[in-house]
């Protein structure tokens, strides 16, 4: 009798977080909230470039578990940017600003995660376990 046995699945990671690790910065890879590994980075800046990198191609960005903060298209007024906060406990989505330029809208996402110890979603999509979907 022979057994067959059969290569683990490798989860993909669709978050990341930046981390200050023993002395180190780190760039942590998560599937939703389970942590998959870690990369050691020589800098917090290279660290945050990376995670910027990352979330522009679809990663969520965690800066805390307060809610996400995205950025989407706003016909209103002309055609803009705007940055906006949807709530994790209830919900609800505001608009925290606009703006005339992409590169404009990104660093207001970036501060407000950041202040607000939220996620930064580039991708316009995530769902209700931490995550891009």
């Amino acid at each position: 009798m022979n057994v067959i046995t059969f290569p683990k699945q490798k989860l993909a990671p669709n978050t990341i977080e930046v981390q200050f690790d023993l002395g180190i910065w780190t760039l942590a890879y998560f599937r939703d909230r389970k942590f998959l590994s870690r990369l050691n980075m020589f800098s917090k800046a290279a660290a945050e470039a990376e995670a910027l990198r990352l979330a522009e191609s679809g990663f969520a960005w965690r800066m805390g578990d307060n809610g996400f903060v995205y950025i989407m298209a706003d016909s209103s007024s002309g055609g803009c940017w705007a940055v906006a906060r949807r709530s994790r406990s209830d919900n609800s989505d505001v608009v925290l600003g606009r703006h005339l330029s992409i590169d404009q809208a990104i660093h207001h996402a970036i501060h407000a995660a950041r202040e607000l110890g939220a996620e930064l979603n580039l991708n316009g999509s995530f769902d209700d376990k931490g995550g891009a979907a």
